[in-house]
């Protein structure tokens, strides 16, 4: 084969070469602008190389407007700022923050406005040098979701906080004319006191001892209204560290009230040491007393005096409070249903108790169990993750 034979051959070879890498190039681009989600290209620069039609929808740019531009342009702040920094810092210690790992993040479209995505990073390298491609989804939707099902749960929380409140009216009221009645039975025997002193000097120390009675059954009348403004406030979940004693301490003050028309007691033990527990207290005083509520209404048939136990212990990583009652017991056929929306075995009942109870153990990362116990009864056990 002659030189020139040869040179012919090497170049449609080349040029044959050249257009597969055309082709693959342009099938390339193809895949890479089907893509559902976002995905973008950057070199070790952060500037963006590609930028794929979903990105545009997603950022409101398009591909030709962000070609060699920095791609913390698609960043709010602090994210804008810090960008360039995280990037350096990988490529010289391999500390990844997102890349393999992903996570959600805030992007920043075109207009100003922001908007919650979903990001993951891959790393590659083409011709020894980094390139970084991110994949971008953004989660709008999904967040408002979220924030309306979280919104409508406070509501109905809201609304099942406020139902207990009418139930426990007669009781409450009850409770709050005790600290009323003395306060007036104190306040006219200073009248009392004064008016019989005449000219003589009166009795200071008397004087200033039934004072102090005053003093005390004001305040006691003003805890009763605090407690019950926290059980009826609405808001958001608010979670603290707390002890576990502190936690049901001003429970068990008003879950008297209702009991003790009914004749029914409260037995309250706690495993010494019991470790602190995160909570929004309101919500799991809440639940408690629904069961408290629900255990004084299953013993209703039983004889006067019968007594329902709250048991505080420590298992497997959760704090466990067990509410006993020792009522006829939930039937095999209705245990399996408890916690459903909308059944009740009372025939005024609306069937949300329980199922919001459940709701708020498990949005604590807890949970909410029953089962029938050895003295007849039903036992409802709520846990909560212990503290860290």
């Amino acid at each position: 084969m002659s030189d020139k034979s040869r040179t012919l051959e090497e170049r449609e070879n080349l040029e044959t070469l050249e257009q597969r890498l055309l082709n693959a190039e342009a099938e390339f681009d193809t895949l890479f602008d089907a893509a559902v989600d976002a995905v973008i290209e950057i070199d070790e620069y952060g500037l963006i190389q590609r930028f794929n039609r979903a990105a545009e929808k997603i950022f409101g740019y398009k591909a030709e407007e962000v070609y060699d531009r920095n791609v913390h342009i698609l960043m709010p702040e602090p994210y804008h700022s810090e960008h360039d920094d995280y990037l350096h810092r990988y490529q010289h210690t391999g500390e990844a923050r997102i890349i393999g790992i992903g996570r959600e993040v805030v992007g920043l479209h075109k207009d100003g406005h922001t908007f919650p995505i979903e990001l993951a990073v891959g790393e590659a390298s083409i011709s020894g040098r980094p390139v970084y491609l991110g994949l971008i989804r953004d989660i709008s939707v999904r967040k408002q979701a979220e924030t309306e099902v979280r919104e409508v749960r406070e509501r109905l929380t809201h609304v099942a906080r406020v139902g207990m409140m009418g139930e426990m009216a007669s009781g409450l009221a009850h409770e709050l004319n005790q600290p009323l009645t003395a306060i007036a039975s104190y306040a006219n025997a200073c009248r009392r006191l004064v008016e019989s002193s005449g000219q003589d000097k009166i009795d200071d120390a008397l004087l200033v001892e039934t004072l102090d009675k005053i003093a005390k059954q004001a305040e006691r009348a003003g805890q009763i209204i605090w407690r019950l403004r926290g059980l009826i406030k609405k808001g958001e979940s608010s979670r603290e560290i707390i002890k576990p004693e502190v936690l049901i301490r001003d429970l068990i003050k008003i879950a008297e009230l209702d009991l003790r028309e009914r004749q029914l007691s409260l037995e309250f033990m706690l495993e010494p040491g019991l470790p602190e527990v995160s909570a929004d207290a309101v919500q799991i005083q809440q639940v408690l007393f629904n069961l408290i509520r629900n255990a004084a209404e299953a013993m209703r048939e039983v004889r006067v005096g019968e007594t329902i136990s709250i048991l505080g212990r420590q298992r497997n990583g959760y704090l466990e409070i067990t509410v006993s009652d020792r009522g006829p017991g939930i039937s095999d056929e209705v245990l399996p249903r408890v916690f459903e929306p909308f059944f009740s075995t009372k025939p005024e009942g609306l069937g949300m108790g329980l199922a919001l109870c459940r709701s708020i153990m498990e949005n604590h990362g807890g949970d909410l169990v029953c089962v029938n116990n050895r003295y007849g009864g039903a036992n409802f056990t709520l846990k909560l993750p212990i503290a860290e």
